[in-house]
Formats: C-alpha cells, structure tokens, sequence
C-alpha cells in the first residue's frame, strides 16, 4: 500500500512532491529514525518494443484492471487500483521505455511488478548483466566518485541445479532490507548459492574487484550497484531494472536513470541491427536470390555445465515453460548434450531460435523480435545458471558492444 499522496495538476507538481518526500526519507536515515513502513522512493524500468513503441502500455495496463489518470496532458500518469495510487507513470522519450515512480511499501510494488506487470506480454523491464554494471563502474563511478563509499552487491544461485520441483521463480527477486531473500536457510536447496556485499571507497574497491572476479566467478554476476548522489547517500541500480533512491533528491535519481536508460536503449538497438535475421531478394547476373543478413549471439560457458543441470535448463525452461529465461517452445532432442529449439519470447510472443549443450547456448533473433532477449538471457544465465561466461554477437564480446552503446550515447 502506497502512502496516501495529494493529487497532482503537472508534472513540476509530482517531481516536487517525490523530491520533499526523498528529502524527508534521507533525513530520517541519517537521524536512525527510518521506518520500513515509510517506503523508500522506487522506479522500475519497464520495456516495450522497438514495433509497438510504448503505443499500447496505458490501454494494456487499463485491460488489466489498473486505471491510469493522466496528468499535465499525459506526461506522465497516476497508476491506481480500485483503492489506492500504486505508482505514478513516466514515458521516456522515445515511449519504448517508461518509468514508473512509487513510494509504496517494497513488498506490495515490488509483487506487482513480478507478478503482475512483469507478466504482460507486451512489457518486459530493464536487465542489467555483469557486463553492463561494469561498464557502469568503469565509465561513471570510479572516475567521477572515486573517494565516494559505494555498495556493491554480488548473487548468484545454481537454480537449475538439485531441482526438486518447487517454483524456482516464485520468490521476489530483491528485497530492500540489508538481507537477500537467498539468506533464507529453508529456502536454500542442494545446490551453489553466493551473496556477498562490498561496502569501501571506489578508488580501493577498484584495486582488488579484477582479482576477485579472476579468483572466484561469483563476483562477475552483480545484482547491485549504488551510484553516489551528488551530497549524500546514492541510487541503488538493481539488474531487475529497479531503482531505490537512498538520496535527498528524487531529480538526481531520474538524471541518473534517464542516463542508464538512454545507454541501455542504444545498446537494445545495436544488438538489433546486428543480429536480426533476414532476407532479402537480390539481383544477379545470371538471375535473383537472397541475401542473408544477421548474426547470433554465442554464450560460451568457461567450465561446462554438469549433463544434469544442462537437462534442468531445458526441461524446466521448455518443457516446463517455468524458470527466469522467460522463454518457451519444442526442445528438439538431437543427442543427450545438444537441444534445437524453435521457440518464443514470451515478451510480446516473438519467435527465437536456440540451441543448447553443456557448453554454450546460441540464440538467433528473426527479425522483429526484441532485442531485449539478449539481455534478459545474459543477466539470468549469470544470476541462476553461471556466471563465468564469455558472450559474443557477430564475433564482438558483449561488453565492446556495452562500451560501444556509452559512447554513442555519451555516456
């Protein structure tokens, strides 16, 4: 339940109230008087597509039953249910992307988001791999804030592996408390779990990170990243797309996120133009044919993946439809270490072309579908199968791709 929140007649109105409220919220941190019934300020970054360009999010949101009333002419809207403001709306510039801004109590906003939002086909939210937080680390923090305490944290579970039929998705993907859900002795099963959290200065947290990522893979899968706010306290970039502001300025926030997202967008389009497959008819000298056009993306895993955990995957991602991948369809068995399958992203129903084995994953995108996919795979292979991969698309590692995408956009 979102506190109650007066009625607002622009957007200037709503920015102002966020900021006062995040004010307040730092104050009562600093003083040790916070209260989890205050709720911080969260914003979620939720994704269309490149076809439907946000077009469709107010009437899809309104068929499921929120209702959206819009504010200053539409620049935004207040998300309500049929007895509270859940969250205010924010379209990006291009409307592939919004915003939605809340004060709710973290365990409401964040179960509609996982269980309700999340689950519209046509949305899907921003995901941020190792890869990307890195190039976060590098170009933003450790240049700008090197003498600034940062908080990182690291988490990684084997879910695929020692499955015993629970819902391996079920639980809330981050809680905002200083505990990770994974720390839940009951709810740990036979299988590798790792969270761990760096709090230091960035300049000394940059000395030694290289090292402990070369040491021990678990600290190539980041589940957060705090930027510093420009006073006091910072921003907490989650790989879920969730954003929670432990700052006094909810504008500074946005500034932060609009920057994240402008990057990840031209990121998104990249890895589009490069991969989508497709075909188009040519003329030749001695009559037509096609030209072939697009690449895959290789997921390589550095050690490969145990025969058990590998069928897991798929029996659970496939045959199952269950697990974080967010991918469906018909695993084509050629032997007991190779899987074809001609499937779905089940953001907007869009088809994707997969093959599996112990060593790598290949994923090839006809053209139209998003390229999100890309990303969210990324991510939660980290997070859930290994986080020791090397990813390719077109014979380019994906992170030259991510630093490709910061210059481009200025980052």
């Amino acid at each position: 339940m979102m506190p109650s929140s007066p009625v607002f007649q622009t957007r200037e109105d709503l920015f102002n109230y966020l900021d006062s409220y995040a004010f307040d919220r730092k104050e009562e941190i600093d003083q040790h008087k916070f209260s989890k019934q205050s709720g911080l300020i969260k914003s979620y970054v939720l994704e269309t597509s490149l076809n439907h360009n946000g077009r469709d999010i107010v009437s899809v949101l309104q068929n499921r039953g929120f209702q959206l009333k819009p504010i200053d002419n539409g620049s935004c809207f207040a998300l309500n249910s049929e007895t509270e403001t859940l969250g205010f709306l924010e379209p990006y510039t291009s409307q592939r992307y919004w915003l939605l801004h809340s004060t709710s109590y973290t365990k409401d906003i964040d179960k509609l988001l996982q269980r309700e939002i999340s689950q519209i086909s046509q949305l899907d939210r921003l995901w941020l791999s190792g890869q990307y937080f890195l190039s976060l680390w590098n170009d933003i923090v450790v240049p700008q804030s090197p003498d600034r305490i940062i908080r990182m944290k690291f988490e990684t579970e084997a879910r695929f592996e020692g499955f015993e039929g629970e819902d391996i998705y079920s639980r809330s993907e981050e809680d905002e408390g200083e505990e990770s859900l994974l720390d839940i002795e009951d709810e740990i099963k036979e299988r590798k779990v790792s969270v761990m959290t760096i709090t230091d200065t960035a300049r000394k947290v940059d000395q030694f990170l290289p090292n402990l990522q070369r040491a021990y893979s678990a600290f190539k899968s980041i589940k957060m990243l705090r930027l510093p706010a420009s006073k006091r306290g910072g921003y907490e970039f989650w790989s879920w797309g969730k954003v929670t502001h432990r700052a006094s300025s909810f504008r500074e926030g946005r500034d932060y996120i609009l920057t994240v997202t402008k990057i990840y967008s031209v990121l998104t389009e990249m890895i589009e133009k490069i991969m989508w497959l497709d075909f188009e008819t040519v003329n030749l000298p001695d009559g037509s044919g096609y030209r072939i056009t697009g690449s895959p993306l290789i997921i390589n895993f550095n050690s490969p993946l145990s025969l058990a955990t590998f069928k897991s995957v798929v029996d659970i991602t496939f045959e199952q439809g269950k697990g974080p991948l967010r991918l469906w369809g018909n695993p084509l068995w050629l032997n007991d270490r190779k899987v074809h399958v001609y499937g779905v992203d089940l953001h907007l129903w869009q088809q994707i072309f997969l093959e599996f084995t112990p060593k790598h994953i290949i994923a090839i995108l006809p053209k139209g579908t998003c390229g999100n996919t890309v990303n969210r795979l990324v991510t939660n292979v980290q997070s859930y199968i290994d986080p020791d991969i090397n990813v390719t698309l077109a014979g380019k590692d994906y992170k030259d791709l991510i630093e490709d995408a910061f210059r481009k956009a200025g980052g």
